[in-house]
């Protein structure tokens, strides 16, 4: 991953992993070896937990305040929670009031959750309610680009990320007269805002 950054003439990175699948503790340990160059977010499944566990908002309080990390992923299509959960609006109130960002996952292709529970576009209403909440969309919202264009050139806190999203283009939308130009759509109309990170999903691409 510094070889990545070094021939990519990139300062730092941000580690992003997905619980229960990437461990917390790995992402910490190798941040901590390499502070000038990395950072980590945690990651909570924010809706399965084990009698006995801590609540998400204990679990994300406890990794920021104590463990320090800098931020929250949490992705409902791997981790299969429907947007519309009210216990995501319990675990984002946390993560406000601890003055973090969160990277939501954007691509609802593949998701087993009915298609209502997957929309993205509770997003709106996430920033809405959590108006001082960062909120960054992966993938340019997957297949909702175009209403999250919207939703991010209105709400101050909303981001959208870059990664992946032109493999995701020519797999999924190649042809469709309604997707040509999408991504140089994103991108010029977002850019004067400051509203677009770049993300690699490295090492998958």
């Amino acid at each position: 991953m510094l070889a990545y950054l070094d021939q990519n003439k990139m300062d730092m990175a941000v580690m992003l992993p997905i619980a229960p699948y990437d461990r917390n503790e790995s992402v910490q340990e190798i941040c901590r070896k390499h502070p000038d160059r990395l950072i980590g977010f945690c990651s909570i499944h924010p809706t399965f937990f084990r009698y006995g566990d801590p609540a998400p908002q204990t679990q994300l309080r406890r990794l920021v305040i104590i463990e320090k990390f800098r931020g929250l992923k949490i992705h409902p299509r791997i981790q299969q929670f429907s947007l519309k959960d009210p216990r995501i609006y319990g675990l984002l109130y946390e993560a406000a009031r601890l003055n973090i960002p969160v990277v939501i996952d954007g691509v609802r292709h593949g998701n087993s959750i009915p298609a209502l529970e997957a929309d993205l576009r509770e997003i709106d209403a996430y920033a809405s309610i959590f108006y001082d909440l960062p909120i960054i969309v992966a993938h340019l919202g997957g297949e909702y680009l175009y209403d999250m264009v919207d939703i991010s050139r209105q709400r101050p806190n909303v981001f959208l990320d870059l990664s992946w999203i032109h493999d995701f283009e020519a797999k999924h939308y190649a042809g469709r007269p309604d997707r040509v130009g999408a991504i140089e759509y994103a991108v010029k109309t977002l850019a004067p805002y400051y509203k677009l990170i770049y993300g690699s999903d490295y090492p998958e691409e």
